[in-house]
């Protein structure tokens, strides 16, 4: 049961106690407020998903090689990097499947596959592009969803004002939060 009394309440216990703005060594400087330089920024991310590059690069080494006229150096570049990349991605599939997580990249290999066996290379690259960048996305809002919900408990209460008593002899006191239970009168 919550009660809230007057209008002019004093909120200063909802803020946390103790130094909660610590980060350890290597953590991630977003989290303090820190602004990350865009070049840094840049190479973590390609760290962190480095087939995004190596498709742009493959593409646009593609395109270029289609342009001047060496279409079977073109062919057997992005069939290559394709077909690595169906590889891995069947690796990552089977074991999400071992661990009972099923998705969809079931059809993406099979597009993949399929725009090769036409000679459609270029499309190959496209889907092996369209399928990193979704991961990356994931990636960022898993991160992101991370970084928000540990800074949220963070900033959780550590006590709570219990008011003890009936009628005009109440009491306030004082206690931490895994000590309330199911029935105490709390003053927020």
């Amino acid at each position: 049961l919550l009660r809230q009394r007057g209008h002019d309440r004093d909120e200063s216990h909802l803020r946390t106690a103790g130094a909660r703005g610590r980060v350890r060594a290597g953590a991630d400087p977003r989290a303090t407020g820190e602004e990350i330089p865009e070049d840094m920024a840049v190479l973590k991310a390609m760290r962190r998903q480095p087939t995004i590059p190596l498709a742009l690069l493959t593409l646009v080494v593609v395109l270029v090689l289609d342009t001047t006229g060496q279409h079977l150096a073109a062919r057997w570049l992005a069939t290559v990097v394709v077909g690595a990349f169906v590889v891995w991605t069947l690796v990552q599939m089977i074991r999400e499947m071992l661990h009972g997580r099923f998705g969809l990249d079931v059809l993406a290999v099979v597009a993949m596959v399929a725009t090769l066996a036409v000679g459609e290379y270029v499309a190959a690259l496209i889907i092996v592009l369209m399928l990193s960048g979704g991961e990356a996305l994931e990636d960022l809002a898993a991160r992101r969803a991370k970084r928000e919900l540990t800074a949220l408990l963070a900033r959780s209460p550590q006590s709570a004002h219990v008011v003890t008593g009936e009628g005009g002899a109440e009491a306030i006191r004082d206690v931490d939060v895994d000590d309330v239970v199911v029935g105490d009168v709390l003053l927020i």
